[in-house]
């Protein structure tokens, strides 16, 4: 039975990731941990994967090291259902599971957690911008998390999970890495930790901290035959740097009380932007964009008129206290956090001859010439509190129950300029979004039948404030105004205060049934929700150009209801070895979808575009061979989406969004194939070999449509080999061995055939060392 567990908790995990034995670890230390089970906290308890009634994917901060994923969205490639709706710079990345993408605009259709802490953004869909080094696990929740996770979290939830601080061991270790990009130059990482115990057994302090330098791989643009461009000719521009340091200290006074605060500060700085020309020199003229899509990314865009180049910073300071108290019939958490994000940027806008250009601004030119007189300078500065309290019953109890509230205050600052040659405003936004939002929640559950059969049910009450102030101060529509008349503008919009209060119940039920010791089963059925949001007039007045028939700055709410059944289980002797299985069917339906998508005036709009259906499959499979040390997995999804219902408006202007059509920013498939070999090749020392193999088909961006903003079908393949001994390895890896450049993403309009490539190949070597 307990080998039972193992096995299917490892394929509920990563389906092999977390299954590759550890760097130093004998054949015999293998078979030993073989009795051992993955436990996870996604329910706010220590439990079994096994026994959680849900889609799970569960891999150690071990095993992310070992397969070298760096980042959040780098693991995306081996979860089945997800992929990258954008990536436009390190720190600015938006995910999608299972088919709930809304864009980049909005709140987010994925929740985050770091340890017991939520982090969100309000009206930008971003990622956690952390490295995954010194981490306990990675917990990936597919499907809706409303009633633990609250509001946004529609298509799952991602918690990094960091190790606590030690008072009792000295630890140190560091990994530095040096690669070298395909087109591009040389790489550089390190990473390292250090665990003090302070006082025995009572106070511990960790800190981690690392640094990394992606060299860029594309090209700047010089300038045009008709003289207006202003790219100087720089190599290898669209350079990444990211810093990141994360201190805890971990107190406990007594056996039944625990203090932990944490404090984590990341910076990543993006040279222009992962929003590449599609090719260098020069860009093609309209006619031909969809033929350039095929090529290979290799252009950045140009540089600013005021001789600024490009760039994208995020910065994120993060400090939290969690408190844990172990009563007599329960214990009692309580989670605070204070969030300061900042997203600035200077983007410029390239304009193709191939699209008339008015006389005003140079025109007309010949095709094939190319200028940048857009110029986009945009800041927003984020503030939030959080705090969180929960009373979770413990194991001697008749029933498992929790019970909890959550308080969240949160404030955008949101400045965007844009304007021609750095002289002339085409639109200027100056606002800030304010939410206050609580909620309350519970679940309980009991088993029946020996334990076999466990019924759950949950429920949230969510309650949001919004507010918003400001808007847009001025306005010019090219598309209306006289090229000669380039003063002429819309009269100021006087800045307009909104509210609106935005509330929720979402329930869950679920049963699970352990069918026999091999094989168990499961059925859900739960609601997710994600706040509305709050325009500017000025949004609304540049949709309603485009024919997009809103007549109100407030954007309504969202919400879907997720119905899910799988099984778990294990075939021992499968071909001299054991197979562990695991498949999942859902089906859901997504009322008043947000779509974000960008006005034919440079604005970011968001309508309430309509009803989908989703249904899907996620199924995978471990292989523990009977050649001892080699392991071999795979996993993947089919995703089907519809709209079932669509506003005409937002239909018609915006290309491949329509009826019975699919969801933009969704692959409808995407797979992993992956074989890990370990083996002793002399004393004390193992060698060990790692490939994996992912495929994600392609999809496109709403707004530009499955032509000029469809993605490719994606081929990923990596290796790693090495050996390790005496507490240091010693590896070699390809990363994209194949040096497929996508596009990942394509971003495209008729005048900025903008896409996203994937990173070029890389090839390197890592030593990790423990002290």
């Amino acid at each position: 039975m307990r080998q039972l567990l193992l096995a299917s908790s490892i394929l509920a995990g990563l389906h092999g990731v977390a299954a590759a034995p550890a760097a130093a670890q004998t054949s015999d230390d293998a078979a030993e941990s073989a009795q051992d089970v993955i436990i996870v906290t996604a329910n706010r308890r220590e439990q079994n994967l096994q026994d959680v009634p849900g889609q799970i994917t569960a891999i150690s901060g071990e095993d992310l090291e070992k397969q070298g994923f760096g980042e959040v969205s780098e693991l995306l490639e081996v979860i089945p259902g997800a992929s990258v709706v954008s990536r436009t710079a390190a720190g600015f990345e938006t995910v999608q599971l299972r088919g709930i993408a809304s864009g980049t605009v909005g709140d987010a259709t994925v929740g985050y957690y770091i340890d017991n802490v939520s982090f969100s953004v309000p009206n930008l869909q971003l990622v956690p911008p952390s490295r995954l080094f010194d981490l306990k696990r990675v917990e990936v929740l597919r499907g809706p998390q409303g009633t633990l996770y609250g509001q946004g979290a529609m298509g799952g939830a991602i918690r990094l999970i960091t190790n606590d601080p030690s008072s009792t061991e000295y630890e140190a270790r560091a990994r530095g890495e040096v690669s070298f990009t395909e087109g591009g130059g040389t790489n550089y990482a390190v990473d390292a930790i250090v665990n003090i115990p302070l006082v025995e057994d009572q106070l511990g302090f960790r800190v981690t901290g690392g640094y990394e330098r992606l060299s860029g791989f594309a090209d700047e643009i010089v300038a045009g035959p008709g003289g207006l461009g202003f790219g100087l000719g720089e190599e290898d521009a669209n350079d990444v740097n990211s810093y990141n340091i994360r201190g805890q200290l971990k107190w406990t006074p007594t056996d039944n009380v625990a203090v932990t605060l944490s404090g984590w500060r990341i910076e990543n700085s993006t040279d222009f932007s992962n929003n590449l020309l599609p090719d260098a020199n020069p860009l093609l003229p309209a006619t031909q964009f969809a033929a350039a899509l095929a090529e290979p990314a290799l252009g950045v865009n140009l540089g600013t008129p005021g001789g600024v180049d490009p760039f994208i910073d995020t910065r994120l300071t993060l400090g939290s206290a969690f408190i844990e108290w172990e009563l007599p019939f329960a214990t009692l958490e309580s989670a605070s956090s204070y969030t300061a994000h900042t997203l600035d940027l200077v983007s410029s806008g390239a304009q193709d001859t191939g699209v008339s250009v008015p006389p005003a601004l140079g025109g007309p030119l010949p095709p094939g010439t190319f200028f940048s007189p857009f110029v986009n300078t945009s800041l927003f500065e984020t503030t939030a509190f959080t705090q969180e309290v929960r009373l979770i019953s413990n194991e001697e109890a008749p029933f498992e129950w929790i019970i909890g509230g959550f308080f969240n205050d949160a404030t955008i600052t949101s400045n965007f300029n844009v304007n021609v040659f750095d002289a002339i405003a085409l639109q200027a936004v100056d606002a800030d979004l304010e939410t206050t939002s609580f909620a309350f929640f519970g679940e309980i559950s009991k088993s029946f039948l020996d334990d076999r059969l466990t019924p759950l049910f949950g429920i949230r009450y969510f309650r949001d404030d919004r507010g918003s102030s400001g808007g847009a101060t001025a306005f010019l529509d090219l598309s209306t105004v006289p090229p000669t008349d380039l003063a002429a503008l819309f009269p100021p919009l006087t800045p307009e205060n909104s509210n609106q209060v935005f509330d929720a119940v979402s329930p869950r039920f679920s049963i699970a049934f352990a069918a026999t010791d091999s094989l168990n089963l499961y059925a859900s059925a739960t609601r997710g929700f994600r706040s509305g949001g709050i325009q500017t007039p000025g949004q609304v007045l540049t949709a309603q150009l485009d024919g997009v028939t809103t007549s109100d700055v407030i954007i309504d709410a969202d919400s879907l209801w997720t119905y899910e059944g799988g099984m778990k289980g294990v075939i021992d002797g499968f071909l001299g070895g054991s197979l562990a299985f695991d498949t999942a069917f859902y089906y859901t339906v997504w009322s008043d979808i947000q779509v974000p998508f960008t006005s034919s005036s440079g604005f970011a709009v968001t309508a309430n575009a309509g009803d989908a259906r989703i249904w899907g499959v996620d199924a995978g499979v471990i292989w523990r061979t009977p050649l001892d040390g080699l392991t071999i997995d795979a996993s993947g999804n089919y995703n089907d989406t519809e709209f079932t219902e669509i506003d005409a408006g937002v239909a018609g202007a915006l290309a491949g969004v329509e009826l019975n059509g699919a969801l933009p920013n969704v692959p409808n498939s995407n797979f992993t194939v992956g074989l890990d070999y370990a083996q002793p090749i002399a004393a004390d020392i193992e060698g060990f070999i790692r490939g994996r193999y992912s495929f994600r088909a392609r999809q496109f961006s709403a707004g530009a449509g499955p032509l000029f903003g469809a993605s490719d079908n994606l081929d990923q393949l990596s290796f790693r080999a090495g050996v390790a001994f005496g507490g240091v390895s010693v590896e070699g890896f390809v990363e994209n061995a194949l040096n497929d450049l996508g596009p990942a993403v394509g971003v495209s309009t008729l005048a900025t055939p903008f896409v996203q490539p994937l990173y070029p190949r890389r090839i390197g070597f890592a030593i990790t060392g423990e002290f």
